[in-house]
């Protein structure tokens, strides 16, 4: 077996073979529907999006078995202070070499990487429904992670606006930990969009460069992604991305992707003002040396 790493876009042949390598992987997209990845002929460019990026690459007689990305990144704290931190990603290794030591080689590949930048902390976003990260971690020198927080992915269908928004939602006043802004602009195929409204912000971007999903019928799930959010009321929030799906439909979007996290008594405002039309997923954080609690992710970088 060989480990390679690519750190940007990796030569035609190499890239062929991941092309192959994504189309054997599919997740779970709402409880009856699935879909594949693929990021295209620039494999590391949407892991370069977030920040400094590596993706490790196991070969065996000239086949990618395995796959995991490692993006330096920070996280920004409720408390005011932040913590340098590794995300890893993209972790596949194909079914016929499932419990053999492809991932074991990938991880030291990866945990080489984490300790030569001094990282002490690192986490993972997972979609319910995968392996869960606190299953193949806590051995070959890699800390054991523990699940950290659970969010809600969103996918809104941008030819229906949401309805009146309800006044009795509460505000949104909990703080939450969330990664420092990477730049989104790379892995988008349109210019980020700053959405601001009364009480919130918010940037407007696709992954089309450099990841694109595909539903289990072979069609592309074209959607805008709603970024970078800051919202200091329920209303701004419920505002923010009403005026994201009006965008996305003047872009040609006919879905917007954003994630909360569960538990958000506006992830149920929004739900119910949708009329039925939102795709909801769930997600797990999972990490170790970070704390616990509401984690805010951009659906862009999962």
């Amino acid at each position: 077996m060989k480990i390679l790493c690519i750190t940007g876009p990796p030569p035609p042949d190499l890239a062929r073979t991941l092309a192959g390598f994504e189309q054997q992987f599919r997740y779970p997209l709402g409880p009856t529907d699935s879909f594949s990845i693929s990021h295209g002929e620039d494999y590391s460019r949407f892991f370069r999006s977030m920040g400094k990026a590596r993706v490790y690459l196991a070969e065996i007689s000239n086949e990618i078995v395995g796959s995991l990305a490692v993006v330096e990144r920070t996280i920004d704290l409720t408390d005011g202070t932040s913590i340098p931190t590794a995300y890893l990603g993209d972790a596949k290794v194909v079914a016929k070499f499932r419990g053999r030591t492809v991932l074991g080689r990938l991880a030291v590949a990866a945990r080489e990487q984490i300790m030569a930048a001094g990282f002490k902390a690192a986490f993972s976003v997972v979609m319910n429904g995968s392996i869960p990260s606190d299953k193949h971690t806590g051995r070959l020198g890699i800390p054991k992670f523990e699940e950290l927080a659970k969010l809600a992915i969103l996918r809104f269908d941008t030819r229906r606006p949401l309805e009146t928004f309800l006044q009795t939602s509460r505000l949104m006043t909990e703080p939450y930990h969330r990664p420092r802004d990477g730049d989104p602009g790379i892995a988008s195929k349109i210019p980020p969009h700053v959405i601001a409204v009364d009480g919130g912000t918010g940037l407007l971007i696709d992954t089309r460069r450099g990841k694109r999903l595909w539903r289990s019928d072979g069609c592309e799930m074209v959607s805008a992604h709603l970024t970078q959010l800051r919202c200091t009321s329920a209303s701004g929030l419920f505002n923010l991305i009403q005026a994201a799906i009006k965008k996305s439909a003047e872009l040609g979007y006919p879905g917007l992707f954003t994630a909360l996290p569960v538990g958000l008594p506006m992830v149920d405002t929004l739900l119910e003002a949708s009329g039925g039309t939102v795709t909801l997923a769930e997600a797990s954080v999972y990490g170790t040396g970070l704390p616990k609690g509401a984690w805010m992710m951009n659906t862009s970088e999962i």
